[in-house]
């Protein structure tokens, strides 16, 4: 990129950092599983692209098209949209999952 535009390019990383007026990292409870790509395995998030009935999603990552489950349109339509869901509002979620996707015993 730095090469085709001709301009410099730098990046300057700082893992946790302060932010003194960052928001607080929303939680998903009560979901069943994260939505994930069936071909890249990303997890959807707010760049994903929905069909108008919401029964598709397309991979911002790999423009797959994934199917939606039932439960997740469910939960969708009691927060009155697709986009209304925290993972589709937020950039970073914590979803607290089941045993399924632990390793280990979680910390309490």
């Amino acid at each position: 990129v730095s090469k085709d535009s001709g301009i410099p390019l730098a990046l300057l990383v700082t893992p946790f950092a302060e932010c003194p007026k960052c928001e607080e990292v929303p939680v998903i409870k009560n979901q069943k599983e994260p939505l994930r790509c069936h071909r890249c395995h990303a997890y959807l998030n707010p760049w994903a692209k929905w069909s108008v009935d919401g029964s598709t999603w397309e991979c911002n990552m790999c423009n797959t098209n994934n199917n939606t489950p039932s439960w997740y349109q469910q939960q969708a339509y009691v927060n009155s949209s697709l986009t209304g869901m925290a993972d589709q509002m937020y950039g970073t979620v914590d979803i607290q999952v089941g045993e399924k996707y632990c390793t280990r015993n979680p910390v309490k």
